[in-house]
């Protein structure tokens, strides 16, 4: 499998008379981007110096826009006591609402942007000058699961203007080059167009990975669903068969010797019921009787089509392994409990992913649990 392109680098040996200042501009780099790529504390440079020159990845840029709020379903801007404000983040192709006091986090994968855009607010009379403290709308369309290209959703926020329109220009800068990483073009569906639709689906299959070890849990299509759903740098990664509980037996001892430095990690569970659920781990498996992971951790199950359930920012509970047990998912109840003997299991309605018990029964048998490292090698 051919890998995505990454930027070129290249050494440029300092001129006399040249600046960092001037270096910047001949390459259309930031002064501070040099300084930073170079380890260089300060400004002076001297003749022949060797200097590493690389354009610096879009998708590591970062902006967050303050005081926005989420408009209503028809694009009106709500009153006040009824709106929700909160900070709108793009960071690694992922756009997120995060509202400042209720309500829950909103994500869209950039990956699955079909069209956005920004214009003056309605509220703004004709004719009127406009500044950059003027509300702005941003307003983006998307395909909410990008394993199902037949809806789409739209969702919009007003902001102030100095803030909305560099955020939306990243925005079109990340899509573009995760779509372009992905080979994935979104076209709009056409409902009554079955070639079309069988058009976007082909369009839309992610490249192939390899998978090292063979799952009795998962097939193909399943994994890709999956795939769509991780950090843009792991999508393309390879998977690594690390423990099968068939194979390697009902011990802790043996999960965390095979498991052990491994991340991230996806772990997949059949029930008894017949249920397929599981979890993207990003810190991996160790032992610790404390919380550990981050927020790109979410939980998914298989009905039969993935549903992923991705953390909501109400608490850090992401994951707790020890000896005795596994938990995913903390706040009062677990998304996925795994006991210390890998026979029993619940999966209970879970505030850390927002997501509903995973399973048809909350308490389970496991016939079958797989770990898979993610590898970039």
């Amino acid at each position: 499998m051919q890998q995505p392109a990454e930027e070129k680098e290249e050494i440029y040996a300092v001129q006399p008379h040249d600046t960092l200042v001037t270096i910047a501009v001949k390459f259309g780099l930031t002064v501070q981007w040099l300084r930073d790529l170079n380890n260089i504390s300060s400004d002076f440079i001297y003749n022949d110096m060797k200097l590493i020159i690389k354009p610096p990845n879009i998708l590591d840029t970062i902006l967050v826009a303050e005081n926005v709020s989420i408009l209503s379903e028809d694009l009106q801007i709500l009153p006040e006591n009824e709106q929700v404000l909160g900070k709108l983040t793009c960071k690694g192709a992922l756009l997120a609402f995060i509202p400042y006091s209720k309500g829950t986090t909103l994500f869209v994968d950039l990956c699955g942007n079909l069209e956005h855009t920004h214009l003056p607010s309605p509220a703004i009379k004709s004719g009127k000058h406009i500044s950059s403290r003027d509300p702005e709308l941003l307003i983006i369309t998307f395909f909410p699961d990008i394993n199902d290209l037949s809806k789409t959703e739209t969702l919009a926020f007003v902001g102030s203007s100095m803030e909305i329109t560099p955020l939306s220009d990243l925005i079109g800068k990340q899509t573009k080059e995760i779509q372009r990483r992905m080979n994935f073009t979104p076209v709009r569906p056409q409902h009554n167009d079955s070639k079309t639709e069988k058009v976007v689906q082909k369009k839309a299959k992610l490249q192939s990975v390899e998978l090292r070890g063979t799952s009795t849990i998962a097939d193909e299509n399943m994994i890709e669903q999956v795939r769509r759903y991780l950090p843009y740098q792991f999508r393309l990664a390879n998977w690594n068969l690390l423990f099968q509980l068939s194979n390697d037996g009902a011990s802790y001892l043996t999960f965390f010797e095979k498991c052990k430095d491994k991340s991230p990690a996806v772990i997949l569970i059949r029930t008894d019921s017949g249920d397929k659920i599981g979890a993207y781990i990003s810190a991996g498996f160790k032992l610790s009787k404390r919380f550990y992971g981050n927020g790109e951790t979410f939980v998914f199950t298989f009905n039969p089509k993935l549903h992923a359930y991705r953390w909501q920012n109400s608490n850090q509970y992401f994951i707790c392994s020890t000896k005795e047990e596994i938990a995913i998912g903390g706040g009062g109840s677990t998304a996925i409990w795994i006991d210390g003997t890998f026979l029993n299991a619940v999966s209970d309605p879970c505030t850390t992913f927002g997501s509903p018990s995973l399973t048809k029964t909350p308490y389970f048998k496991i016939h079958e649990l797989e770990v898979w490292s993610i590898s970039q090698f």
